[in-house]
């Protein structure tokens, strides 16, 4: 195991390595939204503009750099990858129909469902524009092939959810196919354009699915304990839409029979009203810190894994990304 004797970095010193990729990028995603039909560029500014740390595109741009990356170019496949993420955003709003995306309106609230779902089309196309226009062929396999891991893992969650039926394994899986694929990909773009040894690039790939599943199993913690500030949706969404993730999972495997029960019933019903009890059964249980505990496990692999990468500014960077994900509140 890597022993961690980096100082902890704020989110500003970890974006520092990268800061000026990361403005290119940034410029290069909003040129490339620029539209004649108004309303096309009205939605997709809007869900790229509204607050986000984009950590897609920096993984993409920090692993890159760690590999040895000299050039320009992944700053295009980060933008590329950003459209792709934000694509998924709009689609998954009308699926789960989410009334709240980043603290906002959803855009299919704000506008309907089919000029979400149309712009959310847009964007998957302005990806693959992109890409073509820099001939990376590559990558354009690369990302279908996680377009369909993500789409499997949507439909995965919405099988659970008609079920009421879920457990670790299904969950995990699900989290692998829907989040920490498109972290993975960031990987395996940044190691198609660098020349780093096969080694680094399998240790690249590896940090960043392992980041990937710890995001989201922090992600679905949150769920039922940030504030709708912190997070830009209300508590207990999951609750209300049925999904069932891990922090009810482990609830569900220490429960009592009559607490396992109403666990059952908060899932069926989808009330909002019972969130405040099954905070409660958590809180009893401690699946706060069991929650926790699990995602570093992923975040400790991540860091583990750049063992064999060069020290740099970058490698720095991403171990204190890894210490982020589990900290952070939004």
């Amino acid at each position: 195991m890597q022993t961690q004797t980096l100082k902890s970095l704020s989110w500003q010193e970890i974006l520092d390595p990268i800061a000026k990729d990361f403005e290119t990028a940034s410029t290069l995603l909003q040129q490339q939204l620029q539209h004649d039909i108004p309303i096309i560029g009205a939605i997709c500014t809007d869900i790229t503009r509204q607050k986000s740390k984009r950590i897609r595109p920096l993984l993409l741009l920090l692993s890159a750099r760690a590999l040895g990356y000299k050039k320009q170019q992944h700053c295009h496949l980060a933008m590329a990858l950003e459209l792709i993420h934000n694509a998924t955003l709009l689609h998954d709003d009308v699926v789960d129909v989410s009334l709240t995306r980043r603290g906002e309106p959803s855009a299919h609230i704000k506008w309907s469902n089919a000029k979400a779902v149309l712009c959310g089309d847009f964007l998957y196309a302005q990806a693959f524009e992109v890409l073509s226009s820099i001939e990376q062929h590559k990558a354009i396999a690369i990302l279908t092939k996680t377009m369909s891991h993500l789409a499997q893992g949507e439909v995965e969650q919405m099988l659970a959810v008609e079920k009421s039926n879920l457990d670790k394994e299904g969950y995990l899986a699900i989290i692998n196919a829907k989040t920490a694929s498109l972290f993975e990909v960031a990987a395996h773009l940044s190691a198609e354009i660098s020349p780093g040894t096969l080694a680094q690039k399998a240790a690249i790939v590896k940090y960043c699915k392992a980041l990937g599943m710890a995001f989201q199993i922090i992600d679905d913690l949150l769920d039922y304990y940030a504030s709708a500030s912190q997070m830009g949706k209300n508590a207990g969404d999951d609750l209300i839409e049925g999904k069932i993730t891990l922090p009810l999972i482990l609830a569900f495997e220490q429960a009592s029979p009559k607490e396992h029960a109403f666990l059952k019933k908060a899932i069926r019903q989808k009330k909002n009203r019972h969130l405040k009890k099954v905070i409660e059964i958590f809180n009893h249980y401690r699946i706060y810190e069991q929650t926790i505990n699990y995602a570093k496990k992923y975040t400790q692999e991540a860091i583990d894994a750049l063992s064999v990468l060069e020290e740099s500014p970058y490698k720095s960077s991403l171990i204190a990304l890894a210490h982020f994900t589990t900290q952070r509140d939004f």
